[in-house]
């Protein structure tokens, strides 16, 4: 879900035939468009992008580089991130394109990133959507919502794990009562539980500040990964707890709550995990004078 945010949010900002054409495409559901800038994980600056792009005759641009990431794998094109004397361009290219070679790179839910190697690739004129400084400011802009998109998935996927194995601990019986009568683990429940609230609070308050017309750049980003870190933290240590909680069936792969484990695994890793974006944070305060004493 919130992959497939990026790729129109920067089309529905960015001007030009092209980018009306591909964002029309991309919400009728005829193509899908994958964001590739990371050279690695852990880099989780626009500018930090691993593609290179050096100016050509009539506006065009030749790029090189490795990018990693790029979710879904089977897009149909990619919303490339690469580096400028001036800043960043940001520009659509078709999976097919001569000079880019795509690698499938599995993820603990089943899913693929792609990881793209680009060699002089040509990227037309007509193909960009954004240079400058404001490209980096479009693509910002667009990993802010995708993070709080991906830890409000999280939130979600909670709230299933959590009822799945509420419900598990009403109705397994050993010693001839339900194991959820046991107080040791009604307590770790209501850890669980806690642990919920909190991170949707976090989303929830990362929302409001991106909704707020007044924010600026640092504070959004500053929010997002905050509900990141929080959410990401928060999904793991339910679905890891919940699995201890079921005892064996939470192990096997048939069983649901493996299907939530996993997409956990994955998603928090996803833009940055949670002690990537607590680092984040700090320094965005520590920058900001918040924690200045």
């Amino acid at each position: 879900v919130a992959s497939g945010l990026i790729a129109p949010w920067c089309l529905s900002r960015a001007e030009g035939s092209q980018a009306a054409s591909t964002l029309a495409a991309v919400l009728a559901g005829e193509q899908v468009i994958a964001l590739a800038w990371q050279p690695e994980q852990g880099c989780l600056e626009p500018d930090g992008t691993g593609l290179l792009a050096t100016p050509q005759a009539e506006g065009s641009l030749r790029v090189s580089g490795t990018a990693r990431f790029a979710a879904p794998a089977s897009a149909d094109g990619f919303l490339v991130a690469a580096r400028l004397p001036e800043g960043l361009a940001l520009g659509l290219l078709p999976r097919d394109r001569d000079g880019l070679v795509r690698l499938d790179e599995p993820a603990a839910d089943g899913t693929a990133s792609a990881l793209l190697r680009l060699s002089d690739v040509r990227l037309a004129a007509d193909e960009l959507l954004a240079r400058g400084p404001g490209a980096g400011s479009l693509l910002r802009d667009a990993l802010d919502v995708a993070l709080v998109a991906s830890a409000a998935e999280l939130v979600g996927l909670m709230d299933h794990a959590l009822d799945l194995t509420l419900d598990y601990l009403r109705t397994r019986k050993q010693f001839g009562k339900p194991i959820g009568s046991f107080q040791a683990l009604q307590h770790r429940a209501v850890d669980l539980w806690i642990q919920r609230q909190l991170a949707r609070a976090a989303v929830d308050a990362a929302v409001a500040v991106l909704d707020s017309p007044g924010a600026d750049a640092r504070a959004r980003t500053q929010a997002a990964s905050s509900a990141k870190a929080r959410a990401a933290h928060a999904a793991l240590m339910l679905c890891n707890q919940s699995v201890q909680l079921h005892g064996a069936i939470g192990f096997t792969d048939e069983y649901e709550l493996g299907i939530y484990l996993n997409r956990a695994l994955s998603l928090s890793a996803w833009l940055g995990n949670a002690a990537e974006h607590r680092r984040r944070w700090g320094a965005l305060a520590d920058a900001s004078g918040a924690l200045t004493a």
